[in-house]
């Protein structure tokens, strides 16, 4: 009889822990597709020219680390290009921080050097690269194509 009346007791917390759960999941598919929405606009507003509404809206979805990778290569080059390197050095540094066997994000660092003129700390940075994959033959592919 124990058994059965903790059962039922149970049996009722059931559609209260499903609804807490949905509304979990239901916000956190909300803010992805937010965050979809947002890296479209910005990605329509660079393809028309408009880079500082662009650049905005990236700076906005740079803030979310899930974002940061899949906004990477634009606003990379958006900050680049509007000469923005501290806060691309700072973008780059947090990254290699999150990702730190992406080998892509430490060439990126040795590109942004080079775009900044520091030419000799670049080719530093890039030759550090290169020897230290050489033992990993993934990384190795990933930093060639990257230079290709």
């Amino acid at each position: 009889m124990l058994i059965k009346s903790s059962f039922l007791k149970n049996k009722k917390i059931f559609p209260v822990i499903f609804l807490a759960l949905f509304c979990v999941l239901a916000g956190s598919f909300n803010v992805r597709a937010q965050d979809t929405q947002n890296i479209y606009l910005a990605n329509e507003y660079l393809a028309k020219g408009e880079v500082d509404k662009a650049l905005e809206i990236f700076r906005q979805l740079a803030k979310k680390k899930e974002n940061m990778r899949v906004i990477h290569n634009q606003y990379l080059s958006l900050l680049i290009s509007s000469g923005d390197f501290k806060t691309a050095d700072k973008h780059l540094r947090k990254l290699v921080k999150l990702y730190p066997k992406v080998i892509v994000y430490q060439a990126d660092q040795g590109s942004l050097l080079k775009a900044r003129g520091k030419e000799d700390e670049a080719k530093a940075k890039f030759s550090a690269l290169i020897k230290r994959v050489a033992s990993s033959q993934r990384d190795s592919r990933n930093l060639a194509r990257y230079f290709y």
